[in-house]
C-alpha cells in the first residue's frame, strides 16, 4: 500500500486517513446479472450452461486464492460477486470476489475462528448459524448456494424468515430442492458442498479441478472435441491463482468451454 499526501501535509501522530483504492467493476454483480437473464439462454433447458461454468470457475477460482492464503470470505453471495469487462473472454466479462467486510485470517494454529457475525443467512453453513464457527468449508457451502442459484434461477427459501431459515437449516437439515434437470455432476457437486459435516466438503482447489474436469467432458459431449488431459495435480502453492483472479490451472479449459 502506497501511503500519499500532499508535500506541505502536517500530521500529527494519529492522525492518519485511510484510502482504499480498488479496481472498478463495470459489469455490476453476479446478482444483477441473474437478475437480466443473462444465465437464462440457449441450453435444452432454458439455461446458459457454458456461461454459468465460467462463471463458478471464476468463484471457485477466487475462494482457492483466499483460501491459500488462509483467508475466509465469510460472506459469499451473488451480490458479492462482481463483474468486470474482459475483452479476452468471450462472455465480455469476468467474476471477481467483493465486500470482504466479514473476512476473517486463519492464523496457522487454529481450526477455525469464532464468529458473532454469520454474514447472510440464506448462504450460512450450518455450524456458522449455529455455533458460529467460521472455517474455510463455510466458504464451500455458500459456493454450492451460489451454484444452485445459477443454475436453478430460483430465489432461495421463498416465504421464510430468518429465524425460520436457521431452524430448517441447522435442526431439520434443510436444503434447497435439486430439480430433476439438474447436470448430475453439479448436482452431486453441490450436495457434497452442503454436506452436514464440514470436513466432509470438498476444497475450493477440488471444486476448481471438478470444474475444470466438467467443462471439458461438456465440450467434447457438444462439440464433439476430444476433452484436453487434465494437469497433473498440483500443491496449493503452485495452483494457487493470481490475485487479478487468473490461473495457469484452469485457462485452458475456460477458454475450451467459452469456446462453445
Amino acid at each position: 500500500m502506497v501511503e500519499v499526501m500532499p508535500a506541505d501535509a502536517v500530521l500529527e501522530p494519529g492522525m492518519y486517513e485511510m484510502w482504499l483504492v480498488s479496481e472498478l467493476a463495470d459489469k455490476g454483480t453476479l446478482a444483477d446479472a441473474m437478475k437480466s437473464g443473462l444465465f437464462k439462454q440457449a441450453d435444452a433447458p432454458g439455461r446458459n450452461l457454458p456461461v454459468i461454468l465460467l462463471c463458478l470457475l471464476d468463484v471457485a477460482r477466487g475462494l482457492e486464492y483466499l483460501h491459500s492464503c488462509n483467508i475466509m470470505h465469510g460472506d459469499l453471495k451473488p451480490q458479492n460477486v462482481l463483474l468486470k469487462t474482459a475483452v479476452t473472454d468471450r462472455r465480455g466479462f469476468m467474476c471477481k470476489l467483493g465486500d470482504f467486510g466479514l473476512s476473517r485470517i486463519l492464523r496457522e494454529t487454529e481450526t477455525h475462528v469464532n464468529t458473532g457475525s454469520y454474514g447472510t443467512v440464506t448462504h450460512a453453513s450450518p455450524e456458522l448459524l449455529s455455533e458460529g464457527r467460521l472455517t474455510k468449508a463455510c466458504d464451500v457451502f455458500a459456493f454450492g448456494i451460489v451454484l444452485w442459484e445459477l443454475v436453478t434461477g430460483q430465489r432461495l427459501f421463498p416465504d421464510m424468515h430468518h429465524m425460520q431459515i436457521i431452524v430448517q437449516v441447522t435442526q431439520k437439515g434443510y436444503r434447497p430442492p435439486i430439480p430433476a434437470d439438474f447436470p448430475p455432476p453439479l448436482a452431486d457437486l453441490v450436495r457434497r458442498c452442503w454436506a452436514e459435516d464440514p470436513h466432509a466438503r470438498p476444497s475450493a482447489g477440488a471444486i476448481v479441478q471438478e470444474l475444470i474436469d466438467y467443462c471439458t467432458n461438456y465440450n467434447a459431449i457438444h462439440h464433439g472435441a476430444a476433452p484436453p488431459s487434465s494437469p497433473p495435480p498440483a500443491d496449493a502453492t503452485n495452483r494457487a491463482p493470481a490475485a487479478d483472479g487468473t490461473s495457469p490451472v484452469s485457462d485452458s479449459a475456460a477458454s475450451t468451454i467459452a469456446a462453445a
